[in-house]
């Protein structure tokens, strides 16, 4: 399967908000089990789901990452062959340094719950190197471009990824912080949520007051698209609280 089965926008709308709503309710619904393919099957044409899987990268892995379900045999398989379906492009493509770094988080995540990777095909060649080299951040002193860029890179985001990235928001979550209010106050909930994500990461207990309050505010002001539903569930959850 290539990329020429890619559904159309929006059939690939409707994937993606199915399944950043399973996503969203698997970190949130205390108990029960869950699997990736329960959820998706019959919700969504099979095809459009890979697609779906293969752009959400590490994040299709949360709920076995920081909710404690369980991640099947059939689950990786469904991961595994949305990476085969959807292959990143070679080196040296456009959007290679992202798909680089995407696929290193991915790699790390599966890793961490026991599902090696290397004769993978599809995944990024440059993989294993991605999050241990120096990234294209903006200036921290840039600081709309830095909040933008973490938004950009929420995926990242992920309690086993670690590297430049990780490394640099952390150092300046006061930057984060600022881009964080700034969200808000454009009503961009999305990227609010997701730059939240990462003050949460490392918050270790002792998160910045203010964000608590912006995520309490955030949930508030919606109804939101399920895309920012996840991403507000995925902070709260890296704070501690069931969603």
């Amino acid at each position: 399967m290539s990329l020429a089965h890619r559904a159309g926008p929006g059939a690939a709308t409707t994937a993606a908000d199915v399944l950043t709503g399973v996503l969203a309710d698997a970190l949130t619904a205390p108990g029960g089990t869950f699997t990736l393919r329960a959820a998706l099957d019959g919700r969504v044409d099979p095809v459009r789901a890979l697609g779906a899987l293969r752009a959400s990268g590490a994040d299709v892995l949360l709920p076995f990452l920081v909710a404690g379900h369980p991640l099947t045999p059939g689950d990786a398989a469904l991961v595994r062959a949305a990476v085969t379906a959807f292959p990143a492009p070679a080196p040296g493509a456009p959007e290679g340094a992202a798909w680089a770094l995407r696929d290193a988080a991915l790699t790390r995540a599966l890793a961490v719950l026991g599902v090696p990777t290397h004769d993978w095909e599809g995944l990024a060649t440059h993989r294993l190197t991605a999050l241990t080299e120096t990234t294209s951040l903006p200036d921290p002193a840039a600081w709309t471009a830095w909040g933008a860029e973490a938004a950009r890179l929420s995926t990242l985001a992920s309690p086993p990824v670690t590297g430049t990235c990780r490394t640099r928001f952390r150092e300046h979550a006061p930057t984060l912080t600022r881009g964080l209010v700034h969200a808000i106050l454009r009503h961009d909930h999305l990227a609010a949520a997701r730059i939240a994500r990462w003050l949460a990461l490392d918050a270790a207990g002792a998160p910045d007051p203010l964000l608590p309050a912006a995520l309490t505010h955030l949930a508030a002001l919606g109804p939101h698209p399920p895309r920012t539903l996840f991403e507000l569930a995925v902070a709260r959850r890296l704070l501690g609280g069931a969603g």
